[in-house]
Parts: C-alpha cells; structure tokens; sequence
C-alpha cells in the first residue's frame, strides 16, 4: 500500500494490490477503522494508487492509472467518499502523479507529467477543485516533484526539482500566490520522496547527495526547521543498478546510487567482471543513469541527469569508454528523461517521456546521428513514454506503459517501426498491459512485461513473437499463478532466455524472480541462484545482459541467490555447457 487516509472512522487506503481481506478490490479500498471489515466502496483503478487526499465529501486519488470507477481518468480524479463513483473532475495528467495536497480551492499534483488541467505544467500544478483546470499558478520546473505539504503560506514540494532559473534541488518552499521559490534553502540536494510537517519541523526522506552528506549510503531520512532550514536530524540509511552494458574486459552499470562496494561512484560506475570491484572509471552523473549502450569505445547514456563526465549534458551523452570523459556528442533534451537506448548502423535511438531533442519536436522517441549528435527526421512521435527498445538493419521495436499510437498507426504498448521511415510495420501483437524490456535473437522478438495477453493469444508476462508479424510462437513458459508484474527484464543468449521479474513459478519450475529458460521448449533449466523455495532477490531485477554464460543482473535489490549484494549482481549459468 503507498497511501492511507482516515474519515469519520473509514480508512481509505491506495496502493498496487487485487484484494484486501480477503475481498476483491483492485487498488482502492475502504475499511471500517473499529472493525478492519473491508466497506462496500470499491471505485477499481486500474493501476497503482499512490497518492489520496480527503476533502468534504471527495476522496482525490492519484497515481499510475488511466480508469477508475468505471471511467476515464488518467492518473489523477476525484470519488465519492459514500459511493465510490467518480466526479466529472478531470484533470488528466500525461504522466504518474504521486503527491496531492489542497489549499485554498485549489487541489495540488506533484509528479511526472508534463501536461495536466488542460494545460502545460511540469512537475507540479495547482487545479481548480471545482472544474479540475489548471490555474495560473506555475513554479516553472523542469522535473518533477514527488511529495507536498503546505505550511503557512507556501507549498513545500520535495522531489528532483529542477527549477528553469536555476539548480536542481531536492526540496523548496514555493510561495502559494505566485509559485515562486522563496527564500528557505535546507541543505538537502538529493531527492526528496516523502514530506511531512509537524509544527515547525519539516520531516523528509529520500536519496542522498554524498556532498549533502557524507558516507556511502544513499538513503537518508531529515528533520529541518520549517523557518531557516536548518538541519536539526538526518540518519542515513542501499544501492540500485537499473541499467547494465558489458564489454569484454569491464561492466558498465547505470542506476540509483552513490557507492560501489565501498568506492564513491554517483550513479554510473565500471566494474572488474571478476572481483566485482569499481574501476578508476567515473563519469560521476549529477543524478540517475537509466539507460547504456555500448558501441566501440563509446559508452551512450540516457536518464535524468543534467551532468556527467565532467560536462554538462542533459538526460542523453556519450562517454569516453577508457576515461569516463564526456565527447563533444550532445543532442540536448531539455525536458523529461530517457529511459531506453539502443544502436543500430550509426545511429543512436533514444526512448523515454521527452518532448524535444536538440531544439526540435520529438516525442518520446528520436533517432540521433551516433557520429554528429544531430536529431535525424525519423519521427514515430508514440503517444506516450517509451521504456524499451531493440534495433536491427530494418526495425526498430518500441515498447512501453500506454502509447496506443505510433509511427501513424494505432498501436498499443509494442510495436515495430521501419529505420527509414518511421513508420509503423503489420507488427502489431497488442499486449493488454505494459512492456518492461525487448530481446531480439534472429527472427524471434521476447517480450518482458505485465500483460496476460499477446497476439490474441494467452501469455502471462513473456512471449516470443516472430520478429515480422508479431504472432506469438508456441514458446510459452507459463508464469504461475499469483505472480506480480510479469517479467521486467529479458535477455538472450546462446540458446537461453534468461527472465527476472515478481514471479515464483515459470518454465514448471519453481522460480523466485530470476530463471533461465530453454529457447525451443520453454522450459527453465536447472539453474536456480538461490535455490527454490528461498526468493533469490530482496526487492527487484531490473535489468539483465547475458554473454557467454554470464548473466549481469542490476536493480532494487539487497541480496541476490542467497548471497548480499546490493543492486549489482554477477552469476555463471553452471547449468549449460562451457
């Protein structure tokens, strides 16, 4: 559960679940405060609830879905707290919203979008509680508030703020008239993702900037005096590698982090694939490395940061493989992030929630000259964000969250677009809920993600399609039941796919979370990290890269097959012939 609220003796509650005491309800739901017995209000979003707020006699949801009591309402929307239904309150936000806050008939979103209330607002906006458009109030952020909390006469926002005047910080006081920020500066330059505020203290955790700080962990949790900012209390308190590439003699990993096995190294790192130990390597990116791709001696990097390898350089670059030194590449994208990057013929294909590239229109995806750093006129311009990529000769495959059209045709979630045009090919397998990761291997496309369907045919979270028409093959290795979203990573190799995710079961194996699987029958062979029934992670794997028997695992995660290891992960396949 990400949020709870509390009303006349009823405990409203929102997160990502299916049932709650035993009573099916789909990520919403109300319980009787004196009892625990599950009410009758069931609104039913269709994807994780992260935020509510109570006001009157509205419940304002907010988080990750596009319906909710029956009808449209992308990410943010307002109920009946008697009866569940929804209001003809509609902001509509283009990406997740994860705060909510409320002041002065105005209803406040933080999060990730870019467009809410019918009008241009990034990162957080303030909506007018009767019709749901947004006011003239505007902070001007560049990205993206995580959590809010008024105090007095400003609104406090906490998340990765990039304000347009100036430096990213990590929380600000914003004047409630003007969305200005004031003056009150706390030392804290990482990313704020709760707040709260208990008489003059301002109480936030979040991911720690080691010059903030100190140290080599990266969580931290503050208390600030509400009036200076000053520090009264902080506490540190674990790593994430979301993205992985490999060359023959070094791993490069991106992700969330300030340390490598004790080694300062700010979200991007080099390691010896034999000790697992950090190398002199260090770009040392302001904040997350979400993406890599290797090409030669150049190492591509796509994510949230505004500087990496001693330049500044926003959200994409290209780096020295042997210093870590940013080159002279630098496409430029000035909003939003990039979450996918794959190489192909001298291009660089970018894939994420951006707008522009280099001054031009670009949505969610672009194609950018590996060589210049110049936006080429491919322009498929999905709907929505692009989280995967994979590219050969003649295709580039597209998959994400919520697009439902691409390269001029109606696609949803997945689809393949031809490296000349742009456009969209016959491909077309709509998958009924999102695609995590892609894995190419000659004319057969696997596809990772949390969907039961594909190609009209059933498959729980993985499938394989023929590369040309999207159908699905016979491959299907069966995730059991009560498996939650599906599979995130794929990655193959020599006759192995190889499948992270939230599952227990898969290939008639007992599995937890991560499995090697046969190419022709599907099935998982016996190679098993942590040995089942013991989860084999704490957390999640996000990303996997599979060479030679070897399989680089990065994501959320504290230990892996038994043994601690945080967010960076290396294993032998010892089931398969060397």
């Amino acid at each position: 559960m990400f949020a709870l609220a509390v009303k006349d003796g009823v405990v409203y509650v929102g997160g990502a679940f299916d049932t709650v005491a035993g009573q099916r309800r789909l990520n919403l739901a109300a319980i009787d405060g004196t009892t625990g017995v599950v009410t009758a209000w069931n609104p039913r979003a269709t994807d994780a609830v992260y935020a509510l707020l109570l006001s009157g006699e509205t419940v304002y949801v907010a988080g990750r879905f596009a319906q909710v009591a029956g009808q449209d309402r992308p990410r943010i929307a307002a109920l009946d707290a008697a009866t569940g239904q929804a209001t003809s309150w509609n902001p509509a936000a283009n990406g997740e919203v994860f705060a909510l806050a409320i002041h002065d008939n105005r209803v406040f979103a933080g999060g990730v979008f870019h467009k809410i209330g019918g009008e241009k607002r990034t990162g957080i906006a303030a909506l007018d509680i009767e019709t749901g458009k947004a006011t003239e109030w505007d902070a001007h952020l560049d990205c993206c508030a995580f959590a809010l909390a008024v105090h007095d006469e400003t609104m406090i926002a906490g998340g990765r703020l990039f304000f347009s005047a100036g430096k990213s910080v990590g929380i600000a006081a914003l004047d409630l008239s003007t969305g200005s920020p004031t003056d009150w500066k706390p030392q804290i330059n990482g990313p704020v993702r709760a707040l709260g505020v208990v008489g003059e203290l301002v109480l936030a955790t979040g991911y720690r900037d080691t010059e903030s700080w100190g140290g080599s962990e990266p969580g931290w949790v503050a208390a600030v005096d509400a009036q200076d900012g000053r520090k009264v209390w902080a506490q540190l308190s674990s790593a994430e590698g979301d993205t992985v590439a490999v060359a023959s003699d070094r791993v490069f990993v991106g992700g969330r982090f300030t340390s490598v096995g004790g080694v300062e190294r700010r979200n991007i790192a080099a390691l010896d694939p034999r000790s697992g130990r950090a190398t002199p390597w260090n770009p040392s990116a302001d904040y997350w490395v979400e993406a890599l791709a290797l090409d030669g001696k150049t190492i591509y990097a796509g994510g949230w940061f505004k500087r990496i390898g001693g330049k500044t350089r926003h959200r994409v670059a290209a780096l020295d493989a042997a210093t870590g030194r940013a080159t002279t590449w630098n496409p430029g994208i000035q909003h939003g992030f990039v979450q996918a990057l794959a190489i192909m013929g001298g291009t660089v294909y970018v894939g994420g929630e951006i707008e522009s590239v280099g001054g031009r229109d670009r949505q969610n995806l672009a194609a950018i000259d590996a060589t210049t750093g110049r936006v080429i006129a491919w322009q498929p311009d999905p709907d929505d964000r692009v989280w995967a990529l994979a590219a050969t000769t003649d295709l580039v495959y597209a998959g994400g969250p919520e697009f439902t059209s691409i390269g001029g045709q109606p696609r949803r979630h997945l689809a393949a677009l031809s490296t000349t045009t742009g456009l969209a090919t016959a491909f077309d397998p709509r998958p009924d809920g999102w695609v995590f990761d892609l894995a190419v291997n000659g004319d057969t496309v696997y596809v990772g993600g949390d969907f039961a369907t594909i190609g009209g045919a059933k498959r729980k979270g993985v499938a394989a399609l023929d590369a040309m028409t999207g159908r699905p093959t016979r491959w299907s290795p069966r995730l059991g039941t009560g498996s939650e979203s599906g599979v995130l990573a794929v990655a193959v190799d020599n006759g192995t796919v190889y499948v992270a995710g939230l599952f227990r079961s898969i290939g008639g194996r007992p599995r937890n979370g991560i499995a090697a699987l046969d190419t022709t029958t599907a099935r998982a062979s016996s190679w098993n990290p942590g040995g089942a029934p013991t989860p084999t992670y704490q957390g999640g794997v996000q990303t996997l890269v599979a060479r030679g028997g070897i399989l680089y695992a990065g994501g959320s995660f504290s230990s892996l097959g038994g043994v601690p290891q945080s967010g960076i992960a290396i294993f032998r396949d010892r089931a398969r012939p060397r």
